[in-house]
C-alpha cells in the first residue's frame, strides 16, 4: 500500500487546484467557481491598492540617473 502524498490531502491544495475541482464531468456550477475566484484574488487586489503608492514611488526612484 503506497503512502499517502501531501498532494492528495485536500487541505494542502492551492486555490487554483481547489477551484478546478468545482468543475464536474457533466455539470459546472459557474457561480461557485466565480465566487471562489473572487475570494482567492481579493487579498492580492487589496494589497495592491494599499501598497500602490510605495510601488510607484520605488519604480520612479529607480528610473533616474
Amino acid at each position: 500500500m503506497p503512502a499517502p502524498s501531501s498532494a492528495s490531502a485536500t487541505h494542502n491544495w492551492t486555490a487554483n487546484i481547489g477551484i478546478a475541482t468545482f468543475k464536474g464531468e457533466y455539470q459546472t456550477d459557474w457561480n461557485v467557481i466565480m465566487a471562489a475566484s473572487l475570494l482567492a484574488a481579493l487579498p492580492i487586489m487589496l494589497a495592491y491598492l494599499f501598497l500602490q503608492r510605495y510601488l510607484v514611488g520605488g519604480l520612479t526612484a529607480g528610473s533616474g540617473k
